[in-house]
């Protein structure tokens, strides 16, 4: 039976490929998933690190191939290597076959050839065909464990399929695998354009740097600009801006820079930025020339002193010098521009006129476009030609003439750079659609310009040529034009006056009712200046009252209010003296009573009054020998009053007889008249 031992040998030798083919097949697809993620972890690792160092991926590529080696020495090294004889494959069906009771191994030895001084043929015979007999139905390959071949080939297609989809589809993916082997950059993940640095800036400028993202870039979390001076390096944040820009600015440069912009693995290229001297203003000085009509020489300011304080219209011309020659300079105003004429070596001169307040700054740019920071600002103070100021000062109140007075006039006129003409404004009818203006002359224009005043211009004034009626109106004013050639010329007028057109009759009435009211003042005023003299007499009678020094004092600012009193009453006389005058009553026994009772209440006013309120004083204070004299004075003063009293009488008395003979005449006139025109004599 030995001829059926080379079908046991040649199923032991198939089943001895097949188990190398199962092998090779599992650790060929464990070795390729596993060197597919190795590549992939490699490629992944490389673009999440950005691994620009050439040895730095050297060493990771050296790691992967060690793993690889570790992967295919277990894979597939050792398992092809195993020793895989007859007897042990034998072994290891039996193992997977107990039924088979060690026959197959016994019958695998025994083929060997067998000593035959301890076996028998018969029985080797025997012994090999009952393990053919038991073998035959049986699978030799399920004899054998071996690794899950078709998992790991489904790992291993899986892998595969993943490695050619990144290959087929992504740019970086292909870059990752060049890198294993070639210096090949990674592309950018982000991508920022910066936009133009200037290559020169001023000693002490901001520069501001813009980053705009391209489209297609990614988002950096963080922006960074870079700058490198001979100081050492400095970083700011560019924080993002609207249109996807960032922004950083350097603040205050004074030395040259170099500048870069980063975002996660983008790099710009460098700027090297260079910081020059600006140019500053280093002397200048102001000359202001007033205008002509205010004849003024023109003044010249310290050096640098830039406030302006002048004329409106006055010329103001400035020279100067820079640190720097300079392409322009101007005189930089709130709403206008001033161009200067630019000299050598840095020079600038020109002029401007004042027209208004305002502001200006000296603003200079260099051969190099560069202007000067910070400059100082400096105050225009304008001065307006104000109008001349106009009163009238005489008479300065309305009146009642009859149309034949003459009213003496006395203006006040002055101005702040310089008078011209003035005159006197009348305006007629008034009340009237049409009204009449006649201007009289008051004053001509001076012959030097910088008359300022105060001038006063007196004139008369005849209301005879007017030929105004009765209860005419009549509207007055004193007019004044300085010499502003600028704004001007400006006109300055007084308070208006009126005066209204009465008969004779009826001024003497009105100055009757006038001296009353007069009279009646001084009446009052008699009976105050008797109470103040009892007041007197009870300070003289109680020499010990500890309130005598009060009531002196007291007393005094009675007599203080009793002089105002009688100081009114003087000035109405006089208002009356006049009026009478413009109006040509004349009367020199009328005219003597005025001037008494004016005199005399000026006499109370200025020197009767204060002494006897000083001696009063006096006497308070202990010296006896005021109070006679004191008591004299108060006396005295109402004794005065009632000689102005009397006097004012005789002026009523005077006005009634006066009135009485001009109606006496006036119907004599009006008799001859009629008589003449009848015939008679």
């Amino acid at each position: 039976m030995a001829q059926d031992l080379p079908e046991i040998r040649a199923r032991l030798a198939s089943f001895r490929r097949g188990l190398r083919l199962r092998f090779l097949w599992a650790g060929t697809a464990r070795l390729l998933t596993a060197g597919v993620l190795a590549v992939l972890c490699l490629v992944a690792l490389d673009w999440a690190v950005h691994a620009d160092d050439r040895t730095a991926r050297g060493v990771l590529l050296v790691v992967a191939l060690g793993i690889l080696a570790a992967v295919a020495r277990r894979a597939l090294l050792k398992p092809l290597s195993l020793g895989m004889s007859d007897e042990d494959l034998a072994l290891a069906v039996e193992a997977a076959h107990p039924q088979l009771q060690d026959r197959l191994i016994s019958a695998v030895q025994l083929s060997r050839g067998a000593d035959p001084a301890f076996n028998s043929p018969a029985l080797a015979a025997r012994a090999l065909d009952e393990a053919l007999e038991a073998c035959r139905p049986l699978s030799f390959e399920k004899a054998v464990r071996l690794p899950a071949q078709g998992r790991w080939t489904g790992y291993a297609l899986a892998t595969s399929v993943l490695f050619a989809l990144l290959a087929w589809s992504s740019p970086d993916f292909r870059t990752g695998l060049a890198r294993l082997l070639y210096d090949r950059p990674w592309p950018s993940q982000y991508s920022l354009e910066v936009s133009e640095v200037p290559a020169s800036l001023g000693q002490g400028e901001d520069l501001a740097v813009t980053a705009r993202l391209l489209p297609g870039s990614r988002r950096p979390s963080r922006v960074v600009l870079h700058a490198r001076a001979a100081g050492g390096e400095s970083e700011v944040l560019m924080p993002l801006q609207a249109d996807e820009a960032y922004a950083g600015v350097l603040e205050h440069l004074d030395a040259e820079v170099t500048l870069w912009v980063t975002a996660g693995d983008f790099r710009s290229r460098e700027y090297s930025v260079r910081v020059l001297e600006k140019p500053l203003v280093r002397s200048f000085q102001l000359t202001v020339t007033p205008p002509d009509y205010t004849g003024k020489a023109p003044e010249t300011l310290p050096p640098n002193s830039g406030h302006l304080r002048a004329l409106r219209g006055s010329t103001v011309r400035i020279t100067g010098t820079s640190s720097k020659p300079l392409a322009a300079c101007s005189l930089k105003f709130a709403k206008r521009s001033v161009p200067l004429t630019v000299g050598e070596k840095g020079g600038f001169f020109g002029e401007f006129r004042l027209e208004e307040t305002d502001n200006y700054v000296v603003v200079l740019e260099d051969t190099e476009k560069l202007k000067a920071s910070h400059p100082i600002s400096y105050q225009v103070s304008v001065i307006k030609d104000q109008e001349p100021f106009v009163r009238i000062l005489k008479p300065g109140r309305d009146l009642q003439l009859v149309p034949t007075a003459k009213v003496p006039l006395l203006a006040e006129i002055q101005d702040d750079w310089g008078l011209g003409k003035a005159s006197l404004a009348a305006t007629l009818n008034r009340s009237t659609p049409q009204e009449i203006k006649q201007s009289l002359p008051l004053m001509e224009a001076p012959a030097a310009k910088d008359v300022r005043g105060p001038l006063k211009q007196a004139m008369t004034w005849d209301l005879a040529p007017l030929k105004r009626e009765p209860g005419s109106q009549l509207r007055y004013r004193a007019e004044a034009l300085d010499l502003d050639t600028v704004s001007g010329p400006n006109l300055g007028v007084s308070q208006e006056y009126g005066i209204t057109i009465v008969s004779r009759e009826d001024l003497e009435q009105h100055l009757q009712k006038l001296i009353e009211e007069i009279v009646s003042d001084l009446t009052r005023s008699k009976g105050d200046a008797r109470k103040a003299r009892a007041d007197l007499e009870v300070l003289v009678a109680a020499p010990k009252d500890p309130g005598r020094e009060a009531s002196a004092a007291n007393l005094a600012l009675t007599l203080g209010r009793l002089g105002q009193a009688l100081q009114q009453t003087s000035e109405s006389v006089g208002a009356v003296q006049e009026l009478i005058a413009m109006n040509g009553l004349d009367n020199a026994q009328r005219d003597a009573l005025l001037k008494g009772a004016r005199e005399g209440l000026d006499g109370i006013v200025q020197q009767r009054l204060p002494a006897v309120a000083e001696q009063t004083r006096a006497g308070a204070r202990g010296e006896a020998a005021a109070w006679p004299a004191a008591l004299e004075g108060q006396a005295e003063v109402v004794r005065q009053i009632e000689a102005v009293l009397k006097a004012l009488e005789g002026t009523a008395d005077l006005s009634a007889f006066l009135q009485r003979l001009e109606r006496m005449i006036e119907q004599s006139k009006h008799i001859k008249d009629r008589m003449t025109r009848e015939g008679g004599t």
